[in-house]
């Protein structure tokens, strides 16, 4: 609270401290929080959207929430942190069918370089789904990207993928 006192227009530090409240079901203060980040960063910032959904939720009020969330979306179509953080919300209430959605969603409107994470968070769904095949297609896509993206053709990143692949796909 101090630090966003200190620094009252950096928006960052309004959502590390409102990541804090709403961990600690501190709701009322976390609503001040999203008022200040409402300030700053507008009505329709997805990172708007996702705090207030994450408040409603913690709250008990689900439907809200959602509410909430879709909203995030249709405000922000086309940014694909808005899906992934979509995504989140649905695997955090193991919603996994809704969560791989929302990742594809996200996946389809990156440009490269893409970052891994929501082929990653596919990759984790299918794990705890026990569908190793689907945990390695995710990590191939994982390969594709670090190779054609970011230019990665050796080391331990790349290593440790190729491994996990070759341990899916392994007959036990």
């Amino acid at each position: 609270k101090g630090f966003t006192k200190e620094h009252p227009d950096y928006a960052p530090g309004t959502m590390w401290l409102l990541d804090s409240l709403i961990k600690d079901g501190r709701l009322c203060e976390a609503r001040e929080a999203l008022s200040r980040l409402r300030a700053l960063r507008g009505e329709t910032d997805y990172h708007v959207g996702m705090y207030a959904g994450w408040i409603a939720f913690a709250a008990g009020d689900h439907a809200e929430a959602e509410r909430l969330w879709d909203g995030m979306v249709a405000d922000n179509p086309e940014n694909w942190f808005a899906w992934s953080t979509r995504a989140d919300a649905y695997a955090k209430q193991a919603r996994y069918d809704d969560a791989i959605r929302c990742y594809r969603e996200a996946i389809a409107r990156q440009t490269p370089p893409r970052y891994t994470d929501n082929e990653e968070s596919i990759a984790q769904i299918c794990m705890i789904r026990g569908d190793r095949e689907g945990a390695a297609q995710a990590y191939e896509h994982v390969v594709q990207i670090l190779r054609g993206d970011w230019g990665i053709t050796e080391g331990e990143t790349l290593e440790g993928y190729l491994m996990n692949i070759k341990e899916l796909r392994k007959k036990n």
